[in-house]
C-alpha cells in the first residue's frame, strides 16, 4: 500500500494520485485517480469546482476508510495471520 496516500487521508485530505500499484484500492470517492499525466489538470479543476460539501464528503470518506481498513488494529491482524500462513505452510 502506498503509506503516504494513507498518510494524507488519515489526515483527512482529498487525494489525487496515479493508478499505480494499489492506488486504486485506496481512492474511492474521496479523491481523484489519474490514468495519464494530462489527467492532472482536470483532477485539478474538478477539486477547484467542488463545493464545501463536496470536499466534505470526500473528506469524510477518507477518514471512514482509514479508520475501517488501515487501523492500527486491522493492520496488526493482517500482520499476525500473515504470519500464521507463513509458519503453517511446508516452505519452511
Amino acid at each position: 500500500m502506498p503509506m503516504v496516500i494513507i498518510e494524507a487521508m488519515a489526515r483527512g485530505l482529498v487525494v489525487i494520485a496515479s493508478d499505480v500499484g494499489a492506488t486504486r484500492e485506496l481512492i474511492k470517492k474521496n479523491g481523484f485517480l489519474l490514468n495519464a499525466p494530462a489527467d492532472l489538470q482536470s483532477a485539478m479543476e474538478k477539486l477547484l469546482m467542488a463545493s464545501d460539501i463536496e470536499l466534505i464528503q470526500m473528506k469524510n470518506n477518507s477518514l471512514k476508510l482509514v479508520n475501517e481498513k488501515y487501523n492500527l488494529q486491522h493492520m496488526t491482524d493482517s500482520v499476525i495471520q500473515d504470519f500464521k500462513l507463513i509458519l503453517n505452510s511446508k516452505i519452511i
